[in-house]
């Protein structure tokens, strides 16, 4: 099917790699005038309205068609389901899944509204990402929506304080009421769960006189709390992309030897388990 133009409006199609290369000038131009991107690490990912734009060139729209609820107690969680379709003749030409919970540390504040868009989202990204995954790299820019990247290792160091910045100030203690904080003590293992609240070490002086030291200790000890976060959100998406007890338990079996004894790991493995379980029966 060749580029066709109605006055000003350049129709392009999936079959025709000449227009697809016009396709992938134009979104490179037209993401980064609109700031549809956003940079993580040393690399541009798209955020779901710049893939929508460029499904909308070549007559593809998502459509939501599933969702659940898999929230329990005060856990936000939801499930998406989104197809596209060719808005000429109707037919579905991808489709993808995706689950988003207020348990990931970049979401912990979230109201259940939020959770549950997300979630859609997310599932609208995946979905562009199977079919033109490729076409966004012709572009110029990764082929993983930048809402996937929400909770990725990848996320440099300011990245993460822009996610803490919505945490109520510690509150600040006159000189006179500021105890010196030694390790080891009750009030130190207070300290030590702020900063897995993530909290910072510089947060913890509103409190607490530290002396270098333990100051040292506990920026060290702040350093892998944020490293096996990222690394228990990295599993958390990864997981989420696997949709049959299968595949799950291939995945289980040639990297458990990688997180051996650990138990958070585990239990992402076994509540995916369960979740695949009530998706298949339902």
């Amino acid at each position: 099917m060749a580029e066709k133009k109605t006055t000003d409006v350049v129709l392009y199609s999936l079959d025709n790699p000449n227009s697809l290369e016009s396709l992938a000038t134009k979104l490179g131009d037209h993401i980064k005038k609109n700031n549809l991107c956003k940079q993580i690490g040393d690399k541009m990912y798209v955020n779901v309205e710049g893939w929508q734009y460029a499904g909308g060139h070549l007559g593809i729209v998502p459509i939501i068609v599933e969702t659940k609820d898999l929230s329990k107690d005060k856990v936000y969680k939801y499930w998406a389901k989104c197809e596209l379709r060719n808005v000429h003749n109707g037919m579905i030409v991808g489709q993808g899944e995706a689950i988003c919970t207020n348990l990931e540390a970049r979401k912990v504040k979230f109201d259940e509204y939020a959770v549950f868009s997300m979630a859609q989202t997310r599932a609208i990204g995946k979905a562009f990402r199977s079919l033109l995954g490729w076409l966004m790299k012709v572009a110029g820019y990764e082929s993983t929506p930048a809402e996937e990247m929400d909770n990725s290792d990848t996320a440099d160091a300011s990245d993460i304080s822009h996610y803490q910045s919505d945490l109520p100030p510690i509150p600040k203690y006159d000189e006179a009421q500021r105890k010196w904080l030694d390790e080891g003590t009750a009030e130190y293992y207070e300290a030590v769960a702020l900063l897995t609240h993530g909290y910072t070490v510089k947060d913890l002086f509103n409190r607490w006189k530290i002396n270098k030291r333990t100051t040292s200790t506990l920026e060290d000890l702040a350093s892998r709390i944020i490293a096996e976060e990222a690394a228990i959100q990295t599993w958390r998406d990864t997981l989420s992309q696997v949709d049959n007890m299968q595949d799950l338990e291939a995945m289980f079996e040639s990297e458990k030897q990688r997180f051996e004894g650990d138990d958070a790991i585990h239990a992402l493995f076994e509540d995916r388990r369960k979740e695949i379980k009530l998706l298949t029966q339902n």
